[in-house]
């Protein structure tokens, strides 16, 4: 896939590179701080979906550069490293999105605002106010690992260091 023959994969690289880090950040500022938790909860959700789109649709492109590139070919080491961290990272943000929705709908945020809008009552569950953060935090640090590696392997085969 081209942009008036510039290959489509760089050009959103950038989305996804942006995205999926804020998205990990908004979603542990919605696990660790509660009382911001009426507004993080938007953030977190908002910059998943985006980062989730930027993600497949980068992934989806980088798939038909290498079909583009080498054909159904052997691919040299640095380019088969790079994939198979693009498909980790796709696994590991699915599992991280489908958290983040989780918590979306189950944490409470009670809102700060005078007027209580965006305020949510939540799941007071002990598994919502305990294990739905851990599990925000640990999946979501597993998602700034992989899109550094993947990140990592992608400029050493555009750079060739």
């Amino acid at each position: 896939m081209e942009l008036d023959g510039i290959p489509l994969h760089p050009l959103v690289n950038d989305a996804a590179v942006a995205l999926v880090p804020l998205s990990v950040l908004a979603a542990l500022a919605f696990a660790l701080l509660p009382g911001w938790r009426w507004l993080a909860r938007w953030a977190a959700l908002l910059a998943t979906l985006g980062g989730l789109v930027a993600l497949l649709l980068t992934w989806w492109t980088g798939r038909d550069l290498v079909e583009t590139n080498f054909g159904g070919g052997a691919l040299p080491e640095v380019v088969q490293t790079h994939q198979d961290r693009a498909n980790m990272l796709v696994v590991v943000f699915l599992v991280f999105t489908v958290v983040v929705l989780v918590a979306f709908f189950t944490l409470p945020a009670p809102s700060r605002l005078e007027d209580r809008r965006m305020g949510f009552a939540g799941n007071s569950a002990a598994w919502a106010a305990r294990g739905v953060p851990a599990a925000l935090v640990v999946v979501g640090l597993a998602a700034l690992v992989a899109v550094v590696l993947t990140g990592h392997a992608g400029a050493q085969l555009a750079f060739g260091q």
